[in-house]
């Protein structure tokens, strides 16, 4: 459960607080094999469960694999990283998407 601003800006004023979800990772010799969406749906029954509106999670902005597959369960990019974080820093970009719980049973 979070509460940043910096996430809650994109969300509706009506949501105090969001579940987050730090990543899905399945190794390479896993993929392909629908583990990344049991997951996600284990998180989404999690999230109507522990009475949660929203899921957030960030990902890299050039992981096109993961930003195809977050966009396939649902969430939208509602912002991303400044620029001059990659090119400053050299920190690789990420987004930030997020999903609206739906009770799936």
């Amino acid at each position: 459960m979070s509460r940043d601003q910096a996430i809650l800006q994109y969300l509706p004023s009506l949501a105090p607080e969001y579940l987050y979800v730090s990543g899905i990772a399945v190794l390479k010799s896993f993929r392909t094999k629908k583990i990344a969406t049991v997951v996600q749906k284990a998180c989404d029954a999690l999230s109507v469960k522990w009475g949660f509106e929203y899921l957030a999670v960030q990902a890299y902005e050039d992981d096109f694999g993961a930003r195809q597959w977050y966009s396939y369960a649902g969430y939208r990019v509602v912002s991303s990283d400044p620029a001059w974080q990659s090119t400053w820093i050299g920190l690789k970009r990420r987004v930030l998407v997020v999903k609206h719980s739906i009770k799936t049973y």
